[in-house]
């Protein structure tokens, strides 16, 4: 069995049969006409490793930035699946090409970023895709656009079904000419400052970001562990009138809740179980406080939910796609939690 330590921000010390980077063609052949159990990483800074895993592990790491198109206004381009997603950040601003400056600081690769549709500060990956290219297990490849890759909030078709095919790369659609995305509340300041520029944005995340969230070569985390959940307008309104304080945003024909304020207000920003803890700057994120196991993280996961829902009547879902044994669960399942993480 190999070490998945250095593959995963939780630092779990977990184990796989066999381990492979994914370099280039052969080993996406190897990979996709896998018969056996296999589990496909990117970063590993989105997961929840739970537990060893009896097949290979297979890890992208292919690297290769291609301008396929260019006109007046915009730029299409071509990163490898294994590209850093916050080198691509740069390299694209670095370039004049802008649009990807709200995804500043987001861990992982390019090829995990439409898996979860990665978004932050107001923008998600689907603002931006072209198309996402994948290798069947015949070896052929498709460049599937963004209407059939099902995107929605933090949400794909490849988050739950990725058999049989492999992400290779993505093309991202870039603009020439600057357009800000400053909605979002702790955003808006920009909108004083004179002459804004995307790398005024870029600057400004990276301050936010930096304040609040864990440095996972320090702190294991993996980030944002909860999405913001989603409710219907009755529900929003019965929790307004009982909690006046509660943020609330339009989305569609239903209302964002920020889940990080749901946690916070429940008492357990810094609460701590085991070698667990929800982290004290924001309330989105659990850490491994040195040594935990990934139960101790799926436990205290459970006393965040269990403590949501009777306060608010709200379910929690994780954003972190979580793996056992045989592989990436269902992301709608429950918690698989043990008996000692029920309490409070």
């Amino acid at each position: 069995m190999k070490s998945l330590r250095p593959y995963n921000t939780f630092g779990f010390d977990v184990s796989a049969r066999d381990i492979v980077l994914m370099h280039g063609i052969e080993d996406y052949l190897r990979c996709v006409r896998d018969s056996g159990p296999r589990l496909i990483l990117g970063g590993g800074s989105d997961v929840l490793l739970s537990e060893d895993f009896p097949g290979t592990v297979y890890v992208m790491a292919s690297r290769g930035i291609t301008v396929e198109r260019k006109t007046a206004d915009y730029a299409v381009v071509r990163f490898a699946a294994g590209e850093s997603w916050k080198e691509t950040v740069e390299w694209c601003l670095g370039c004049g090409l802008s649009g990807i400056e709200n995804l500043a600081l987001i861990p992982g690769t390019c090829g995990a970023a439409p898996v979860q549709n990665i978004g932050a500060y107001g923008r998600e990956f689907a603002d931006i895709c072209e198309y996402v290219e994948i290798m069947h297990e015949d070896g052929t490849c498709e460049r599937l656009p963004p209407e059939k890759c099902g995107f929605s909030y933090r949400m794909s078709r490849f988050k739950s079904d990725l058999s049989g095919c492999l992400i290779t790369a993505v093309g991202l659609r870039l603009s020439r000419s600057f357009v800000p995305h400053i909605g979002y509340k702790a955003l808006q300041c920009l909108g004083e400052k004179r002459d804004l520029s995307a790398l005024d944005v870029y600057d400004k995340i990276l301050e936010l970001r930096g304040d609040r969230l864990p440095d996972p070569a320090r702190i294991g985390n993996a980030g944002c562990f909860f999405q913001n959940p989603v409710i219907d307008r009755e529900k929003a309104a019965e929790l307004q009138r009982r909690f006046p304080e509660m943020p609330q945003f339009e989305f569609g024909s239903l209302v964002k809740v920020p889940a990080g304020w749901l946690i916070d207000k429940a008492g357990l920003k810094g609460f701590e179980h085991e070698r667990a803890a929800v982290w004290s700057k924001q309330a989105l994120v659990l850490v491994n406080r040195g040594g935990a196991r990934p139960q101790e993280v799926l436990d205290l996961a459970g006393i965040v939910t269990d403590r949501v829902r009777e306060r608010y009547g709200i379910e929690l879902q994780p954003e972190v796609r979580i793996a056992d044994s045989r592989g990436f669960v269902d992301p709608k399942s429950p918690l698989r939690r043990s008996g000692t993480g029920r309490g409070h």
